[in-house]
């Protein structure tokens, strides 16, 4: 993605690296070590903040979580018919099935979907 299109940028975004005497585009993402340094702050200052205990380990934590947020984002490229290796690469993902795995969810009409996929289908009907 160009530096300009990304929410949170990494202190080198837009700038170039010399890599074996050639200069290439820094991509400009936050890496996961940086993350935390800007979140924190971001929803602090949106006053979106707040600590909480998590019910699963019982360890405090600001919330909201970005990982709530990449969930919904996935979901709704994966909605939108954009196919999982593309939502992998924006995800930053090495692995496609770890995108599937993670953040993709039954939609609210999965029913209705198959429904009318198997009856489009030959010799196939929709049995209620």
């Amino acid at each position: 993605m160009h530096p300009e299109e990304l929410v949170f940028r990494g202190p080198l975004a837009g700038t170039t690296k010399k890599v074996n005497g050639v200069e290439i585009p820094v991509e400009g993402a936050l890496s996961r070590n940086n993350f935390r340094r800007v979140w924190i702050p971001a929803i602090l200052e949106a006053g979106l903040a707040r600590m909480v205990t998590n019910p699963e380990t019982g360890r405090r934590e600001w919330w909201p979580r970005v990982s709530d947020y990449r969930d919904r984002f996935a979901s709704r490229l994966h909605e939108g018919g954009m196919s999982e290796v593309d939502v992998q690469y924006i995800l930053g993902h090495e692995r496609g099935g770890k995108v599937t795995w993670l953040y993709t969810h039954r939609g609210e009409q999965a029913l209705d979907n198959a429904r009318e996929v198997l009856a489009s289908g030959r010799h196939l009907r929709a049995v209620s």
